[in-house]
């Protein structure tokens, strides 16, 4: 039996091609080549920060009250007309007082321009009686006779008014005459009289 040799070329290219591919193996994995690095986690996220709270708004500032207002001055009523104003020498003093007539003792007056002395029920409830006043600074005593004999005591007044007339007789035209503070000279007392007995 005879053997068919192939040919010097072919074994040799059968030789080298196992080789070239050991060689190809060993280049593109050597053994002593480093590994690539692995890849770190990415670090976490910071946590989202929660804003600090914002301050309360401040209260407003209290408002001063508004001042009172101060009321107005009372103003002083007008004199009436063709009274003796401010008659710095006014006087008048009647006094408490028992009588034995119907008769009522003034302890003093005066005015500086004269007038009369009116008596009248409380609170010049009704003219009772009056005497004139002559004119003089000088304080005298006069008396007034009155209309009504009183037995019992009773609330009477006093009141000094100018001779607003000019006709030296008391009448509704004669005007209250003012003192030195500018107000009407007045006086309330009590009087009690007793009946004038005649034989």
């Amino acid at each position: 039996m005879s053997v068919r040799r192939r040919p010097a070329a072919a074994v040799a290219m059968l030789i080298a091609v196992p080789l070239v591919l050991a060689g190809c193996t060993s280049q593109t994995t050597p053994a002593d080549a480093p590994s690539p690095p692995a890849l770190l986690p990415s670090p976490p996220a910071p946590p989202p920060q929660t804003p600090a709270p914002s301050s309360p708004p401040a209260p407003p500032s209290p408002t001063a009250p508004p001042s009172p207002t101060a009321p107005p001055s009372p103003t002083a009523p007008p004199a009436p007309s063709g009274a003796v104003t401010g008659d710095p020498a006014a006087v008048l003093r009647v006094p408490d007082q028992r009588s034995e007539g119907p008769t009522v003792n003034v302890a003093a007056v005066a005015l500086t321009r004269g007038g009369f002395v009116v008596v009248t029920g409380q609170a010049g409830s009704n003219v009772l009686g009056y005497s004139e006043v002559p004119a003089g600074t000088t304080p005298q005593p006069v008396q007034v006779s009155l209309a009504e004999v009183y037995t019992k005591v009773v609330p009477l007044q006093a009141r000094l008014y100018a001779d607003t007339s000019g006709d030296g007789v008391y009448g509704a035209g004669d005007e209250p005459a003012l003192g030195p503070d500018g107000k009407a000279v007045v006086v309330d007392f009590a009087f009690a009289g007793k009946p004038v007995i005649t034989s």
